[in-house]
């Protein structure tokens, strides 16, 4: 029976960012955030379904959640406050003033490491949400691009290739084609992430009345297929891998953002901790590569402070 699977994701949360100059290019830094998640699913009928009553459908529902409690899982319900990985990074950044027609160009080059201090995400809850990257190890290597078009008009170009190491997980694995968060079988499976490949471009306006500006950019995430490998010891429960792994656990996603802030020490001589004030909207899109992924608008408001 076709079900779908609607649900809601709310965070708040703060973000610190700290980067050290040693020079004009050279640059050490390291960012991680403190983070508060509510998640929810709700599970109803495809349109397609007919019942000859309502009685009916609630019994159907009813069945549903005894199968959920043979299995041994909770109400997709998900509330949690943790702290993020944590990145460390080397940056280098050169710029260059009234090149190729350009007020400026800055070009800059960050490597990083992701240190999985967050919590990994709970396997009999399915509405659990992994703050991070659940307990992998991580590498990424950055390219970014800002170029000044006219004084306060900017278009930027982002790049980003990370690749999380090889981990041992103790989680639930699918015996036949269930879901892999339903999975009647629970042990333990050597998980190796694919590679995730992100671009962004952008285009800034800023100083479009006072601190007021606006800012455009479209986003895309493709993430290369998984590799999962059986470790438990006692391996008498048959189990299908094939949904942990190859094109199953590859996905694509792509979105527009639309961005309005303000800053408020834009004019000012001295900034004096001023902030910026933001407020963001993303917009799921299926142009290209969009496949298995939430479709979900997000709607974001943010205050920035520069120390």
């Amino acid at each position: 029976v076709p079900f779908k699977r609607d649900g809601r994701l709310d965070a708040e949360g703060v973000a610190f960012y700290y980067e050290h100059y040693f020079n004009d290019c050279w640059s050490l830094g390291t960012s991680f955030f403190f983070m508060h998640v509510n998640a929810r699913q709700e599970f109803c009928l495809d349109a397609s379904c007919s019942f000859p009553s309502i009685g009916t459908r609630q019994d159907f529902f009813k069945l549903k959640e005894e199968l959920h409690d043979v299995l041994g899982v909770t109400p997709p319900l998900f509330s949690r406050t943790a702290f993020s990985d944590i990145d460390l990074f080397a940056c280098y950044t050169k710029r260059w003033d009234y090149l190729c027609k350009f007020r400026s160009i800055t070009a800059r080059t960050k490597c990083g490491i992701i240190i999985p201090t967050a919590p990994a995400f709970c396997i009999d809850n399915p509405a659990s949400v992994a703050i991070g990257g659940n307990k992998h190890f991580g590498v990424y290597f950055d390219l970014m691009g800002d170029f000044e078009v006219k004084e306060d008009w900017y278009f930027s170009l982002w790049g980003r290739a990370i690749k999380r190491l090889p981990h041992d997980e103790y989680r639930r694995i699918p015996a036949k084609l269930e879901p892999s968060r339903y999975g009647a079988v629970q042990g333990l499976i050597s998980i190796n992430p694919g590679w995730t490949f992100m671009v962004s471009p952008s285009v800034t306006f800023e100083g479009l009345r006072e601190g007021l500006g606006a800012r455009a950019a479209f986003t895309f995430v493709k993430h290369r297929a998984d590799e999962a490998c059986d470790r438990r010891k006692d391996k008498t429960a048959a189990i299908n891998l094939d949904q942990l792994r190859g094109n199953r656990s590859s996905w694509g996603q792509e979105y527009v953002s639309l961005t309005a802030f303000y800053d408020f020490a834009k004019f000012q001589e001295c900034r004096s901790y001023l902030p910026t004030l933001s407020l963001s909207w993303d917009i799921p899109v299926q142009w290209k590569v969009s496949e298995r992924s939430s479709k979900t608008n997000s709607v974001s408001l943010m205050v920035e402070v520069d120390f």
